[in-house]
């Protein structure tokens, strides 16, 4: 069968992550404006007008954020379920979670604190020739995973119980908390793409750049993901 060439799914990934960045730190300054403005109208000063502004332009923000996350989430899962389909294919590194596996096991609850990060370790493993080294990386990655999507679920609960002014401004503390960490997460993603994606052409790629080629009369011919 013939590999699609994984970069074509790793470069546009990047563009996106790097992008979300830019929003997450633009979601920031909203958050910590609204601390701020919160805590001005709790000691009476007249910020309505200012704060009404600040609220709509967040909510825009939040918007391109879910929107972006989707775009991102669906290239990522598309990216790792290649990247397993194809080392499967080039590496002689036994596979425990298959491609469809690889990306399902997100939804799954409880299995899904741990078989994403087993599934990704493999493929790092693979696209490095089964060195372990740097595998700790990995550890960081899922650990910034679990606490985003914890602050995510915690942000989301104090904004869904927010109906007076100091309830509103924990909840823009909890909004700063979630985004600032995201924006960690977000880099860690970043180099894990970056990594991955360069240790994999490194070691099954050609001189002209190219993703290796392997054909098998009897393959499957079932589209890719």
């Amino acid at each position: 069968m013939t590999l699609k060439p994984l970069s074509r799914l790793a470069t546009p990934l990047l563009v996106l992550l790097k992008l979300q960045i830019v929003l997450l730190v633009i979601a920031v300054i909203f958050d910590i404006t609204q601390v701020y403005l919160f805590q001005q109208a709790s000691e009476g000063v007249d910020v309505v007008e200012s704060l009404e502004s600040v609220l709509f332009g967040n909510g825009i923000v939040a918007l391109v954020q879910v929107a972006f996350f989707v775009i991102t989430g669906i290239i990522f899962l598309r990216w790792k379920y290649r990247a397993n389909k194809n080392l499967r294919e080039l590496s002689t590194q036994e596979f425990e979670y298959t491609p469809g596996w690889a990306v399902g096991a997100y939804f799954v609850p409880l299995a899904n604190l741990v078989m994403p990060y087993r599934a990704m370790k493999e493929i790092w493993t693979a696209a490095h020739r089964q060195e372990e080294e740097q595998t700790r990386f990995l550890g960081l990655w899922w650990g910034a995973w679990i606490i985003s999507g914890t602050l995510g679920q915690l942000s989301f609960r104090i904004n869904q119980g927010a109906d007076d002014l100091e309830s509103y401004t924990y909840a823009a503390a909890a909004d700063f908390a979630s985004d600032g960490f995201d924006i960690l997460l977000t880099l860690i993603a970043i180099v894990l793409v970056s990594r991955i994606t360069t240790a994999y052409q490194e070691n099954y790629a050609d001189v002209g750049g190219q993703d290796c080629e392997r054909t098998d009369e009897f393959a499957d011919d079932a589209p890719g993901f």
